[in-house]
């Protein structure tokens, strides 16, 4: 128990509070093609949707950038429609089915994901399933997951209904 509380203790210190905010309530840009699938929450079966990749048609970031936040290396942010729309409008509560995918990259390439996917319509983080998995293969066990998971809730609880990726998109 007090190997966990010192391993959130360090996640929570490493939130970068100024991640999350903003910049704009910017729309998607009109006839932006944005997928709407909305992941699935249980890990075998999400494990097998991310590695096959079926998140690149969401809207990304344009390119990877270092992590401001504990996930560590460098990350990509990639959001569905539902999540689109809602942070274009600037609302303070995110629609069920709302999702993120954060791509986490290491020295050697793609090194696994962090999902967020909006399970319940009340606003903050244990709204939230949340899954983190630092492994590409289909099969692979996420280090975290669930929904309100603590370990990710003590960093988002800081966003915008959860959400920590400026807006919008860079």
């Amino acid at each position: 128990m007090r190997t966990i509380l010192l391993a959130f203790l360090v996640l929570a210190s490493a939130c970068d509070p100024e991640v999350g905010s903003l910049a704009e309530c910017a729309p998607v840009a009109a006839g932006a093609t944005i997928d709407d699938t909305v992941p699935p929450i249980v890990d075998a079966d999400l494990q097998g949707w991310l590695a096959s990749a079926s998140y690149v048609a969401y809207l990304p970031e344009s390119a990877a950038h270092p992590s401001a936040g504990p996930h560590g290396g460098s990350v990509r942010t990639f959001v569905n429609r539902a999540l689109a729309g809602s942070l274009g409008t600037c609302a303070t509560s995110h629609p069920v089915g709302a999702a993120a995918v954060k791509e986490l990259h290491g020295d050697a390439g793609l090194r696994g994901w962090a999902v967020m996917v909006k399970t319940r319509p009340a606003a903050g983080a244990a709204s939230w399933y949340w899954y983190e998995v630092f492994d590409t293969a289909p099969g692979a066990t996420p280090a975290f997951s669930g929904q309100g998971d603590d370990t990710c809730t003590g960093c988002h609880d800081g966003g915008l209904d959860a959400i920590r990726t400026a807006w919008p998109l860079g």
